[in-house]
């Protein structure tokens, strides 16, 4: 008996049990152990570090992805003096198209834009540090 296994989606390990059994033979479990190496990164491409975006005026966050994440979540997070502040949800379970339409809503020169794969909420990439003013 041969058993293979084909390249998956995700980036998660995994496990299965197998049973071996036939006629006259004892049935016997094996347990398949999947070591995913599979990277996935986000690049963010707008907003760049240093760069001023303006509340409450409509900006386009571009990203591009390595590796297969089909669905994203995008939460804006920011500082003061390098102390995290806060954080909120731009936009969860998004499409990964590798752009979004945001209007910011708070004003910081030390925000930065983190992005999670929706299935885990595992951070798979972040933007440079920019300013959200008036």
């Amino acid at each position: 008996m041969t058993l293979a296994a084909a390249k998956d989606t995700d980036d998660i390990n995994g496990t299965a049990t197998i049973r071996l059994s036939a006629s006259g033979i004892t049935a016997k479990d094996i347990t398949a152990t999947e070591i995913d190496n599979d990277i996935v990164s986000t690049i963010a491409e707008a907003p760049q570090a240093n760069e001023t975006v303006k509340i409450e005026v409509p900006y386009t966050i571009r990203w591009r992805t390595t590796g297969t994440l089909n669905k994203v979540h995008i939460k804006v997070i920011w500082s003061s003096s390098g102390t995290p502040e806060g954080y909120k949800y731009i936009i969860k379970n998004l499409t990964n198209t590798g752009s979004y339409n945001w209007t910011p809503d708070i004003v910081n020169d030390q925000c930065q834009l983190i992005f999670e794969r929706s299935d885990t909420g595992k951070e798979v990439g972040r933007s440079g540090t920019f300013k959200i003013v008036n």
